[in-house]
């Protein structure tokens, strides 16, 4: 055999050396993939999880913490199997004391008063978001 016959024939082909490389390389590929997977999918799981309090925190917020029936105190519930509890608190240093305020306004008595809002969501596989807020609501209880 010539050299150029047998330069030509290697660059026709593989040479063994080369493609138990290329195998053992695919393997350990194929080893780490699953894993990758495993994990992703764990993310996405627990993403949805916390998008999920999320919107049940939201949806508290709406209904349950409507400013017309915003009241001092802590609540709780559970919603499509998620567990809530909120805390509410009345915000001091928004409204002007009566002392700062002139004779004319002292008379009057403000209709809304700032609560501060805490609302903390459970999910069913554990994670826990707490969303935190300012409402107004009615300053007559």
């Amino acid at each position: 055999m010539t050299a150029r016959r047998r330069r030509r024939r290697r660059e026709e082909g593989f040479l063994l050396l080369e493609t138990l490389v290329a195998v053992v390389l695919m393997s350990l590929l194929m080893m780490v993939l699953p894993g990758g997977i495993v994990v992703s999918r764990r993310m996405v799981e627990k993403s949805l999880s916390t998008v999920s309090a999320g919107l049940v925190a939201e949806a508290v917020l709406a209904g349950e913490l409507a400013p017309e029936t915003l009241q001092f105190g802590t609540r709780s519930g559970i919603v499509d199997g998620y567990e809530w509890m909120a805390q509410v608190r009345p915000r001091a240093g928004l409204v002007p004391s009566r002392r700062d305020e002139g004779e004319r306004q002292a008379q009057r008595q403000a209709d809304w008063t700032p609560y501060d809002v805490t609302v903390e969501v459970r999910a069913p596989d554990g994670t826990t978001i707490a969303v935190d807020t300012l409402r107004i609501g009615s300053a007559r209880q």
